[in-house]
């Protein structure tokens, strides 16, 4: 019986090194994909063609155009160097602040955005470009298909040893059917993809869940363990 319960033990946990594995397989893949295409698309003339025309851009005194590729440009440059890369808190929401300025191209000032953060957790490392999807996600999927202007909340907290990150929108969300398979199975490219490294970075148990109501918004919720400052 002992050697029977011993050997399901290994089994199981052969299973999981499978598993632990193949999902560190696939991201290598993925990031090989990844370089390759940077490989492809010469940075530096990038970088040089924005901000030529973004000189072009202030020159006119457009403001806004000039405004929206110096975001647009900073954003660029965040991705090219790679998703892997740790930055702190401060700086992940610069780079979510140039990403609105983009949208507000399209959008206007159909939504609104605060920011409710723990000054204390600003120098913390998180991984690189994690937030910005969940704020796409809230405006694509939540405000914009409400028709009315709307309101996206960032909270960001320290609870004991972890950080957690709410974003929040008062868009349309989801009934309850349509959360259980969003829960099960992120169906948004962009959040299982965040969920998806922070698993592979910190473990099962951290990533992303999701909150939401019919009528009522939706929270996106994310867990990661603090680098620093761990009283």
């Amino acid at each position: 019986y002992n050697r029977l319960v011993t050997q399901i033990n290994s089994f199981i946990e052969n299973i999981y090194k499978e598993q632990e594995e193949k999902r560190k397989a696939e991201l290598k893949s993925l990031q090989y994909e990844l370089d390759y295409l940077q490989a492809q698309i010469n940075p530096h003339f990038i970088h040089n063609t924005l901000n030529a025309i973004g000189y072009q851009a202030e020159k006119a005194g457009n403001k806004v155009i000039y405004d929206s590729l110096k975001s647009f440009n900073l954003l660029l440059r965040a991705a090219i160097s790679g998703t892997d890369a740790m930055v702190s808190i401060k700086e992940e929401i610069e780079l979510v602040k140039n990403f609105i300025r983009i949208q507000r191209l399209r959008y206007g000032n159909k939504f609104t955005i605060d920011y409710t953060i723990d000054p204390e957790l600003l120098s913390e490392m998180i991984p690189k470009l994690i937030l910005q999807p969940l704020v796409e996600n809230a405006i694509f999927h939540g405000i914009e298909p409400s028709g009315n202007e709307g309101t996206i909340s960032i909270l960001i907290t320290g609870e004991n040893k972890l950080i957690v990150i709410r974003v929040i929108d008062n868009g349309v969300g989801m009934d309850k059917s349509t959360l259980k398979n969003y829960n099960r199975k992120f169906n948004r490219i962009g959040l299982e993809n965040v969920d998806e490294r922070l698993k592979i970075l910190f473990g099962e148990k951290y990533g992303l869940t999701v909150e939401s109501a019919k009528n009522s918004g939706t929270t996106v919720k994310l867990t990661i363990p603090r680098r620093k400052g761990i009283q």
